[in-house]
């Protein structure tokens, strides 16, 4: 009688903590997608500097979030930026991990879409 009062006991603790970690998933998962929609499918207009795109202004722009790395999908064939080029970025979400998110960005130079095209996937976490 004491033994399954002791296994009703821990399993209904174990039902509530499963269900406290689900709930704070979900809620975590809300504020990290509703910090970042304010930049998804917008153009961000950016100055390109050292002949490169800098990425760091992602990190005062989403709060709390650091960069990680940024990954080629395709070919960059805007490697050859001048100095003080304008460029519009564009983000859209491609998956969401816990406290991870990855974008794909793509970025339009002068307006030339279609000669500088670069694709990229970032990882960013938020602490």
């Amino acid at each position: 009688m004491i033994v399954s009062l002791v296994v009703d006991m821990l399993f209904s603790i174990i039902v509530l903590v499963m269900t406290f970690g689900i709930f704070n998933g979900l809620i975590y998962d809300y504020k990290l997608l509703s910090s970042l929609s304010h930049l998804l499918d917008k153009n961000i207009k950016i100055k390109l500097s050292g002949g490169s795109l800098d990425l760091s202004f992602l990190s005062s722009i989403i709060k709390g979030a650091k960069i990680t790395g940024v990954y080629l999908d395709s070919p960059e064939y805007g490697s050859t930026f001048t100095e003080g080029d304008k460029a519009t970025v564009r983000f859209n979400v491609n998956a969401v991990e816990r406290k991870n998110i990855m974008l794909n960005i793509k970025v339009s130079i002068n307006g030339k879409m279609d000669v500088y095209s670069v694709k990229k996937k970032m990882r960013i976490t938020l602490e």
